[in-house]
């Protein structure tokens, strides 16, 4: 087994608990994602402009159409 100086130990620790945190920051922001998805889906359920859900959302008016259309095909 290769010799491990106590550097390149906090190293790799360290590189361990960056690594964890962009994870979970990338975690949060898909589920944030999502969470917004959600909202599309039961905007567009009630019925409300594509104009507004665009506004409340951030999503593109693009994104929003296709994935109204996706959810007619869907069910």
């Amino acid at each position: 087994m290769p010799y491990i100086t106590s550097w390149e130990r906090i190293a790799k620790k360290d590189g361990i608990v960056e690594g964890k945190k962009v994870g979970i920051e990338k975690g949060k922001k898909e589920g944030k994602k999502e969470g917004k998805w959600d909202v599309v889906k039961n905007s567009l359920k009630e019925g409300l402009p594509i104009k507004t859900i665009e506004r409340i959302t951030g999503f593109s008016m693009e994104e929003i159409s296709q994935f109204k259309k996706n959810l007619s095909h869907s069910g």
